[in-house]
This record gives structure tokens, C-alpha cells and sequence, in this order.
């Protein structure tokens, strides 16, 4: 698996709200826990691993039997689920599931584990046994009551299932649709509709939602609702009884906010029973976690390629992204037969300036340079430093007389730009540019004929005493 996978998975069962535990057999001590096994046992980690604490220490002693008939030789299931009592460091008693599955690791063999706080559903569950018998409720109000928790437990088991899915995003907006999707349909998580909201400056934006929207973008700083729950000010079940909004969130970097809406039936049952109500806040708290850690991926996967093709002194594409994009767009241009224009810019005289005024002065000039260029191009143009003082732009759609228009507005630009100095004393600095220009032709057979007619150009200007556009005249 590659790292990237191991990492992301690694964060899922650091974010989990199961406590999960991994477990050498063969020593029968804990190796692995995460957070939530800390906060359900009471026991910090220094207090657990590597020996420190035995299972069965946290295992009733009336319970003992059905742990240890997992390890006995004629076991043959590799994968168990099964309830147990569990003794918490203050001595207070949990009734836990627990989800074991026994594999083996570079010869070893392990014991991965998952447990789950099943204490409030065991006391709704004797409740409600007893109110049968009582005859305290209706027999139409306990069956539907047993379909709520059917359907509840439905959807926990439907997380990991979500969970797989949204770790094979490409995108936050594929990230975003599959959530909501799954979410809402009756085949996945069976909300009445979902909304995603994600933090973009000072501002949430309304990203997917699956209702009709009135307003998209909530400042943070207001009083609306999403405001306040973002900053804390207000809790998410603060509101409609049919509604839940809560943070999506993901290294202690709040991200944005996950609104649900509950069906009617649903709702009925929150005021009378406390442990359905939390156990929709746990899963959509889980699901919420999945979604803030995905996005965090995502957009540490972009930074990542984002720096890979980007010149990080002027904020422009680097050369080995330039090389690739000049082959594809040659090759589209050649087979449609489209318009393709080449133009290398070179700062005049730079040289001067970094022997005169030092190498920081000229990296502030080709930044300001770098910026004036891109604020002129038009968003499909490819500007890229190809060296030193050197800047190459590809303009698809455009001929040979557009590319030229296009350079001399360019030049005149710069050179009427005043650039600030460095020193305070210092008056500003004004420079110009030579450029060469070139476009596809019947002479034009390869990219490399593109850049080398026009960088022939370049030198051409040059020549002919800088601050000057040339376009490629063939010789003869």
C-alpha cells in the first residue's frame, strides 16, 4: 500500500470513535491504541502498551471465559463479534461490543480490534423489554421503536462502506457528491437531505446540498447560525428538532460544517430516547471526521503537486512543467490544425541590476515582473521561468500577429512600470524587456522548431538594441 494510504488510514483510526487496539498473540500484550481506547478504558497509553496492562485487567472477571475462547485451538472463526463487561481504570462498569479479527504480519500474530460503548442501547433495551411486560407502552409504538434501532444499526455498519469510498476521491467535489450521495440515499445512510459548507477565507460556502438554498456564502464573523456554530457559540443540536449541524474538521483545523436533516419518524423518538439521539450524533460526528480528513489529504496531495510544476520564487510554472505542456498542446494544435504561439521574454540587462543592487533586489524586480505578465495573459496563456531572467509564455488559440499585438502590449507595459527599491534612499528602477515571438507554420515540425525560432527571435531583438518584440523570420 503506498505510504500516502498508510497514512490516511492511519488517520482514520486515530480520528475513530470506536476504541481500537491491536494485540501480539503470542505475548498477549497491547501494541497499538488509539485515543478512543484511552478515553473507554480511562487508561493513558504509557499505562497500556508493551505489557504494561494484560487484557483480561480490563475484562470482568464473570466475562473471561468468552475472551479467552478466542484463542482456543480448535477456533477456527478468524473474525468474531461478541459483548463483554469492561472494567474502566476508576473501576466503573462498561458493557462493550467487540469486533476481533486475527491475522498474521511478517510471521506474527496479531489480534486487530475495534470496541464500541454499547451501555446506554443494553439499558434502553432492558427498558423497553420491561415496558412490554408491563404493558406500559403500545405494541405498534415498540415495533416501531425496534425499527428505529434496526435502521440505526443499518447505518453504523454502513460507515466503513462510506468510508472506503470517500478515501478514493479524486477531488473535494467527488469527495463532497459521494458523501452526500450515500448519505442520502435509501441504499446508504438514509438522511432526509445533507449540506456541506466549507470555510473559504472568512466565509462559509454552501458546497453541495441536496435541498434548495436560499443563500450560499455565510460570513463567520455574523450572527447566522452557521456562524455561530462554526465559532463555537452555539451547539449544533441547538435548533429544529429534525436538524443536526456539526464541524467537519481534521488536525484541530476546522474545515467547515456538515448539516443533516432527520426524517419525521426519526425525530419522534429523540426526546424519549437519549441513546438513539446520541448514537445519530456519534456516527455523523465519525462521518464528519472522515470528510475533514479527506479534504486535509486532498489539499496536501495539491500543495504537493502544486510545488512539483511551480517556480516558487515568482509563482509561475517551472521549466519540466513548461516542456510537458509545449509537447501537448503542439501536438493538439498540429492534429486540429488550431493556432499556437510561442513567446521568450528576457529581462534586459539584468545581470547589471544583480551586480549593482544585489541578488535580493533582482529577485523582488522578477517577481514584479513575473506579476505583471500574469496579470495581462488571458487564463488559458502558460506563462513559465524557464531560467534566470528568462520567462517563456504559450498562447494556444492565437497566430502569429495576436502573439506580436500581444508582446508589444507586454513591453510597453513593463517599461513604463516603475519598480521599487529596496533601499529606502534609493530612486525606483525602470527596465525593459526583449521578446521573441514564433508560431506554428508549415516550417514548424516539431515543439523544439517552435522554441528555437522563437528564441532566433529573441536574439534578433537583441541585436537590434533590446526593448524591442521580433517576430521569427525564416533566413532565406
Amino acid at each position: 500500500m503506498p505510504s500516502m494510504d498508510l497514512e490516511i488510514y492511519r488517520e482514520v483510526v486515530e480520528n475513530s470513535l470506536d476504541a481500537n487496539y491491536v494485540l501480539d498473540r503470542e505475548k498477549m500484550e497491547f501494541v497499538l491504541i488509539n485515543p478512543a481506547f484511552e478515553e473507554l478504558t480511562g487508561y493513558r497509553a504509557h499505562e497500556v502498551l508493551h505489557g504494561k496492562l494484560r487484557p483480561l485487567e480490563i475484562v470482568h472477571p464473570e466475562d473471561w471465559d468468552v475472551v479467552q475462547s478466542l484463542d482456543a485451538p480448535d477456533q477456527k472463526i478468524y473474525t468474531r463479534k461478541f459483548e463483554f463487561r469492561l472494567l474502566r481504570k476508576d473501576g466503573q462498569i462498561r458493557r462493550v461490543e467487540n469486533c476481533v479479527h486475527n491475522i498474521k504480519f511478517h510471521g506474527k500474530s496479531y489480534r486487530v480490534g475495534s470496541m464500541r460503548d454499547i451501555t446506554s442501547r443494553v439499558k434502553f433495551e432492558k427498558q423497553l423489554a420491561k415496558e412490554i411486560q408491563t404493558e406500559k407502552i403500545k405494541t405498534h409504538s415498540v415495533v416501531k421503536a425496534n425499527v428505529r434501532i434496526n435502521q440505526l444499526n443499518e447505518r453504523i455498519q454502513k460507515v466503513p462502506q462510506l468510508t472506503t469510498k470517500l478515501l478514493n476521491s479524486k477531488n473535494e467535489e467527488d469527495l463532497l457528491n459521494e458523501a452526500a450521495k450515500m448519505m442520502e440515499e435509501r441504499g446508504g445512510l438514509n438522511y432526509r437531505a445533507v449540506k456541506f459548507l466549507i470555510k473559504e477565507g472568512e466565509s462559509l460556502v454552501v458546497k453541495y446540498s441536496t435541498l434548495p438554498i436560499s443563500k450560499k456564502r455565510y460570513n463567520i464573523h455574523k450572527t447566522s447560525r452557521y456562524a455561530k456554530v462554526f465559532r463555537g457559540r452555539l451547539r449544533g443540536d441547538e435548533g429544529p428538532k429534525d436538524e443536526y449541524i456539526l464541524p467537519i474538521q481534521s488536525k484541530e483545523k476546522d474545515l467547515g460544517l456538515l448539516h443533516v436533516f432527520f426524517h419525521p419518524q426519526e425525530v419522534l423518538l429523540f426526546d424519549e430516547q437519549e441513546y438513539i439521539r446520541n448514537m445519530q450524533k456519534d456516527i455523523l460526528k465519525t462521518i464528519g471526521n472522515i470528510v475533514g480528513l479527506v479534504i486535509d489529504n486532498l489539499r496536501l496531495l495539491h500543495t504537493i503537486k502544486e510545488q512539483s510544476i511551480m517556480d516558487q520564487l515568482t509563482q509561475t510554472y517551472n521549466r519540466r512543467f513548461f516542456v510537458q505542456k509545449v509537447q501537448e498542446e503542439f501536438r493538439r494544435a498540429s492534429r486540429y490544425k488550431r493556432e499556437l504561439s510561442l513567446m521568450i521574454i528576457d529581462v534586459d540587462k539584468f545581470k547589471f541590476i544583480n551586480d549593482s543592487y544585489g541578488h535580493l533586489q533582482g529577485d523582488l524586480i522578477l517577481q514584479n515582473v513575473a506579476k505583471l505578465l500574469k496579470k495581462h495573459l488571458r487564463e488559458q496563456d502558460i506563462i513559465c521561468r524557464y531560467g534566470g531572467d528568462e520567462f517563456v509564455i504559450l498562447m494556444p488559440e492565437t497566430g502569429i500577429e495576436g502573439a506580436f499585438q500581444k508582446g508589444e502590449e507586454l513591453r510597453q507595459i513593463v517599461e513604463s512600470f516603475s519598480f521599487p527599491a529596496l533601499e529606502k534612499n534609493r530612486s525606483k528602477l525602470f527596465l525593459s524587456l526583449s521578446i521573441g515571438v514564433s508560431a506554428l507554420s508549415h516550417r514548424t515540425h516539431t515543439e523544439e522548431d517552435l522554441f528555437h525560432q522563437a528564441d532566433e527571435a529573441l536574439y534578433e531583438a537583441k541585436k537590434r538594441g533590446r526593448n524591442l518584440v521580433c517576430c521569427y523570420q525564416p533566413k532565406g
